[in-house]
């Protein structure tokens, strides 16, 4: 039988009808056949490898993710490890340093508010010794140091034990909250404005966030006017702004005065000068919530400080 391709069929009178062809032809030309099994063969392999990269990047996306949320979040938990091999020894020692760095913070927080606290003890004792100078004018002096350096002691462990605080993360409602420090300045006869909504969920430390609010309300108080404060809700953030019409902030000291223990009034007077540890008290809640505080002076004299904070995502 010849090369090809044949087809026979028997008939009722014994005999065959016999198809034959020399190549197979499915009904369209070689050059059209060709560029329809390479079409399939690109769709094929383009479907198989975005598979294969989805479930490659997955675990890459999270890594990354998790790494951000470390930024924010220093206590964060650790990774799981998921994906390769290779991806699985990366998080795992990821998960090692965070570690690390988690212990190390707490060993730090720990000695400070433990020197902080031990500076007491001695400070006792100036101030009995101080009771035996004879000369009033000295005496006065000492004391002033004395009272200076207790105030000093008590808002850096206030400080410290803040930050070693393991308030778990609940919901919350922000204008409530804002309110309540509202009213808690009221009752000193301290009338502060809000604008802004009635209710509004976030997730958060509640302790701690009003804390942070409550250090910014009270710097406007003390060192310009009674400030307004309002809640901007964005599709990402809420911002709470905290504006006042006092003699701002020079450009310069704009970024200093988060640093610990910085004031910008020279003199050593609590009441007017403070500790300098409320803003940064403040900038360390709100971006251990993922969030940050700036600051901005207003056209017209006034500051304007900004707490931004991640939304509450909806369900």
């Amino acid at each position: 039988m010849p090369a090809g391709h044949t087809l026979a069929i028997g008939l009722p009178d014994g005999s065959w009808l016999v198809f034959h062809a020399d190549h197979r032809f499915w009904g369209v030309n070689p050059p059209v056949l060709w560029s329809v099994w390479l079409i399939v063969l690109i769709l094929t392999t383009t479907v198989i490898s975005l598979l294969a990269t989805r479930q490659l990047v997955k675990p890459i996306r999270h890594f990354a993710d998790a790494i951000l949320l470390f930024g924010t979040h220093p206590k964060s938990a650790p990774i799981a490890e998921t994906g390769p091999a290779e991806f699985r020894s990366v998080i795992a020692a990821f998960n090692m340093m965070q570690n690390r760095i988690q212990k190390m913070m707490s060993y730090r927080t720990a000695m400070l508010a433990a020197i902080s606290h031990d500076l007491r003890t001695p400070l006792t004792r100036i101030r009995l010794r101080g009771e035996f100078i004879q000369d009033p004018v000295q005496q006065e002096r000492l004391f002033h140091d004395v009272d200076e350096l207790q105030q000093m002691v008590d808002g850096a462990l206030a400080f410290f034990r803040g930050d070693a605080q393991e308030e778990k993360i609940t919901s919350l409602d922000l204008p409530s909250m804002v309110l309540t420090i509202i009213d808690d300045f009221a009752d000193q006869d301290v009338i502060v404005q809000y604008r802004g909504p009635a209710r509004l969920p976030l997730l958060g430390r509640p302790s701690a966030l009003k804390r942070a609010i409550a250090n910014v309300i009270e710097n406007a108080v003390k060192y310009a006017t009674p400030p307004e404060v309002g809640l901007v809700i964005g599709e990402t953030q809420v911002t709470i702004l905290v504006c006042d019409r006092g003699p701002g902030i020079p450009e310069e000291a704009l970024e200093q005065v988060f640093n610990p223990f910085f004031r910008l009034e020279s003199s050593r007077n609590r009441a007017t000068g403070g500790v300098g540890l409320g803003l940064t008290a403040a900038q360390s809640i709100v971006r251990e919530h993922g969030g940050e505080v700036t600051l901005a002076n207003r056209p017209g004299g006034g500051l304007e400080v900004r707490l931004v904070l991640p939304a509450c995502p909806t369900p």
